[in-house]
Parts: C-alpha cells; sequence; structure tokens
C-alpha cells in the first residue's frame, strides 16, 4: 500500500481547515515501540 498524501487538521498551531502534506514515492518510515529496534534497522 502506498500513501500518497497526509492531511493534519486542528492540531496545535496548524490551520485548523488542515494541512496537506503530499509524499514520495522514496519515503519511507519506521514505526514501533520504545527499544523496539526502529534505529537499529537503519
Amino acid at each position: 500500500m502506498r500513501i500518497s498524501s497526509v492531511t493534519i487538521k486542528g492540531y496545535k498551531s496548524l490551520d485548523p481547515e488542515g494541512v496537506t502534506i503530499p509524499l514520495q514515492d522514496k519515503l519511507a518510515g519506521f514505526i514501533g515501540l520504545n527499544s523496539a529496534g526502529k534505529t537499529s534497522e537503519l
């Protein structure tokens, strides 16, 4: 699955109407608990 954009609405000082961040094809992310080894994977 590919995510093409992320929209954030009403978070802290961001515009309440929303901010859309387009994502590029070569973007990758790691999500996990603390001490799960995310940094080691880099």
